[in-house]
């Protein structure tokens, strides 16, 4: 492989286009592709779900390196294919005008190119290119339009940059990633040498993931590592003027989060556009994580954390909703549509009320419209209530004297007389729910009344 040099700026337009065409790769012959053109008001409305990546994407785009797909679109979380991440390695190392110089001698008969059944015109020069300056195999050319994995891009850029000595002198290297044994045969020492040379990093976690497709976003973060000079730059560029701290999660909600950080407690306000990581690389959000979860938290210069990676894979819940039947610190029984369903209840179950304070299962009531998240024993973990938390006050007694507005009991020997709320929901024996009208003077009833002393619901001891 003959030796290239580095010219970062070459990259323009390399992320470029809404797909891949010619017009998109195609660089005019009165542009010089090693000029950065600066260009302002760039914004794109789709990158907030990747706040790790947003400088990187902007800078990149700024500087005209990057483009989108027009109306403000990005697709930051679009996987890059192959042939792609191939053009990328090519203008990275300033070899852009070389590539269109293939596709003419391709065009004109000058230069032969076995693969035009599998290539179209406009990138054949690009993939003779790479051929020839041995950046991919001809084995690679029959996947060009698979999503590249960070195994397939660590290979292409190691070999672009002329690293792929180095590569093949450390395929017996230790590698410090907990998956280093899923790296395939053959590809070690390009994933040593691109984490070597700070050109790709490791996950917080310990792993690699090389099996992983490579997205647009994390695709903009890794060209930015490499500067105006061609020097790659081993610092987490896309994070700047950040801290991270590790510890066990004491307490969290929506805004606040408490680390237990050498047996210290340190609390930390939640940005709106905090990232959660699972160890699976799944995604989540802040309600996916749990008290006691070992987590690493990135803090910004405003003392904001941005970024929460867990330490545990992200679990599958199903989902259910319904009106509470009945409920105890055991199990729950929900009318889901026409239907009873009992689930045991986790000893740690999350009870959410609507204003986001944390209750326990005594605050929830028969009646009560929740959501339940099941996990894959068919244990709840999770009860969400589409109230807020109140106190609540019990009282029995036989009824004297009822309508739609008010209730009397006999309570012993006292007398008892309340409002009924506009939305007081009335169960019967067997769970039959009915309305006021269905009670009689005599009926024997629990009443469940709210802060305001307004009755909320009506249990009878009698059949509908």
């Amino acid at each position: 492989m003959k030796t290239k040099k580095l010219i970062a700026l070459t990259v323009s337009a390399l992320m470029a286009t809404t797909a891949f065409a010619p017009s998109a790769f195609a660089a005019p012959k009165n542009v010089n592709v090693n000029k950065t053109f600066a260009i302002s008001n760039i914004s794109f409305n789709d990158v907030d779900d990747v706040p790790w990546a947003k400088n990187s994407i902007a800078n990149m785009a700024q500087k005209g390196i990057l483009k989108g797909y027009g109306n403000g679109i990005f697709q930051p979380n679009k996987p890059v294919t192959q042939l792609e991440a191939i053009i990328m390695s090519l203008r990275v190392t300033g070899e852009e005008v070389e590539a269109i110089s293939y596709k003419e001698m391709i065009e004109n008969g000058s230069k032969n190119f076995k693969f035009k059944d599998l290539v179209s015109s406009w990138a054949q020069g690009y993939v003779e290119l790479a051929l020839d300056e041995e950046i991919i195999d001809e084995e690679d050319v029959k996947n060009l339009n698979s999503a590249a994995k960070r195994y397939e891009v660590a290979k292409y850029m190691v070999r672009a940059l002329d690293l792929e000595d180095e590569a093949i002198e450390s395929m017996d290297e230790d590698i410090d990633f907990e998956d280093a044994d899923s790296i395939p045969e053959g590809y070690e020492g390009y994933v040593y040498i691109a984490v070597d040379r700070g050109i790709m990093k490791g996950y917080p976690n310990g792993m690699f993931l090389p099996n992983k497709p490579v997205t647009r976003a994390e695709m903009s973060v890794l060209l930015e590592r490499i500067d105006e000079d061609g020097n790659i730059i081993d610092d987490d560029s896309d994070i700047d003027d950040t801290e991270k701290y590790e510890g066990e999660v004491v307490s969290i909600d929506s805004d606040k989060i408490t680390l237990s950080i050498d047996d210290e407690d340190e609390t930390f306000d939640i940005d709106e556009d905090v990232e959660v990581i699972f160890e699976d690389d799944a995604e989540g959000d802040i309600d996916d994580i749990e008290e006691g979860d070992e987590v690493e938290i990135t803090v910004n210069e405003d003392e904001d954390v941005i970024k929460i990676e867990v330490d545990d894979e992200l679990e599958e819940l199903d989902a259910y909703n319904g009106r509470v039947l009945a409920i105890d610190e055991d199990e729950v029984t929900l009318l889901v549509g026409s239907n009873e369903k009992t689930y045991d209840i986790d000893e740690d179950v999350e009870i959410i009320f609507e204003d986001d304070e944390d209750g326990t299962v005594d605050d929830v009531i028969k009646g009560d419209r929740v959501k339940i998240y099941v996990d894959e024993d068919d244990m709840v973990v999770k009860i969400e209530l589409s109230r807020e938390l109140e106190d609540f006050d019990y009282y029995d007694g036989e009824v004297d004297a009822v309508d739609e507005d008010e209730i009397t009991i006999i309570d012993g020997s006292t007398e008892r007389t309340f409002d009924v709320d506009n939305n007081v929901q009335v169960f019967f024996n067997d769970d039959e729910m009915g309305d006021v009208e269905d009670i009689d003077t005599g009926d024997d009833v629990e009443l469940i009344v709210d802060e305001d002393d307004e009755v909320v619901t009506i249990i009878v001891d009698k059949d509908l």
